[in-house]
């Protein structure tokens, strides 16, 4: 029994996240790191496009704007640094049909940022 919970403990630990994350109309390709919308390939800065991935690993939960900074960024915000949040306002121009109402990635007020794929 100890020898069966153990193999599928090493299974478990070996399994690799999805190498492409579909939400919407878009496709997230890790391996080729490129966001595309049907046929079309969509430019992202490397800044966007670290910051969509750790948003879409972590769908349906709220991440802290510091949490965000040191993930993106690999540094704390200042008390007044916005930087993140110009960078969250430049994806939405991106990904969201209406950046100023968005579906996907919706402001947690008071806290950061969270990535909703939907159906």
């Amino acid at each position: 029994r100890i020898q069966a919970c153990l193999r599928r403990i090493h299974r478990l630990s070996h399994s690799k996240p999805p190498e492409r994350y579909k939400f919407g109309p878009f496709v997230l390709d890790l391996n080729l790191r490129s966001l595309s919308k049907g046929k079309k390939n969509l430019h992202l800065t490397t800044r966007e496009y670290d910051l969509l991935c750790v948003l879409v690993a972590h769908p349906n939960q709220a991440l802290e704007r510091q949490d965000l900074a040191m993930r993106v960024m690999g540094r704390p915000l200042a008390e007044n640094d916005r930087s993140l949040d110009v960078q969250v306002a430049r994806l939405r121009k991106i990904i969201e049909e209406e950046p100023n109402q968005p579906r996907f990635l919706q402001t947690v007020w008071g806290s950061g940022y969270v990535f909703t794929p939907g159906k």
